[in-house]
């Protein structure tokens, strides 16, 4: 799949982690589940996947002329989500099958929602980086551990793409 990001993305950050960047002239990665952001990687499973799951099981169980309560459909939808092993889940699998690291990059440059979360709520910096440096790094022919995604945060949006539509 290609990725179609805007340029330049920007990286909000303090002027100490600025200066190590480029000091060090490395832009480091971090584990997204320590990221100030609790519920990165766990919204799909908690919040996107359930609702489109249950409806699944509705609509399925429905077709098959058996009548069912939502105990019951709730009961079959927490053993399909243990079994699915959701790759960010706290409750299932092993923590090392589940490491995602992670930088997180803006499209824009000057936004008040980015300064106050990551750049010293306000008195840090916003890096701007050519994308190409990025890319570098990505193959879209091949499954590459190295992958940019643009964030949805739009819920209809992001049911949608669940879905395939």
């Amino acid at each position: 799949m290609e990725v179609i990001l805007e340029e330049p993305l920007y990286h909000y950050c303090s002027v100490e982690t600025f200066t190590k960047i480029i000091q060090n002239k490395t832009l480091r990665l971090c584990e997204i589940t320590k990221s100030n952001d609790s519920m990165e990687c766990q919204w799909l499973e908690k919040e996107i996947v359930p609702p489109i799951l249950n409806r699944e099981l509705e609509s399925f169980i429905a077709s098959l002329g058996i009548t069912s309560d939502a105990k019951r459909i709730a009961a079959i939808q927490e053993a399909i989500m243990k079994l699915s092993s959701f790759p960010y889940s706290a409750s299932f699998g092993k923590a090392d099958e589940k490491l995602v690291f992670a930088v997180c990059l803006s499209e824009e440059p000057d936004l008040l929602s980015q300064w106050r979360g990551y750049a010293d709520d306000g008195l840090g910096v916003s890096i701007g980086f050519d994308i190409n440096l990025f890319k570098a790094f990505y193959y879209s022919t091949v499954e590459s551990f190295v992958n940019f995604r643009k964030v949805i945060y739009a819920r209809a949006e992001q049911e949608s793409k669940i879905e395939g539509e």
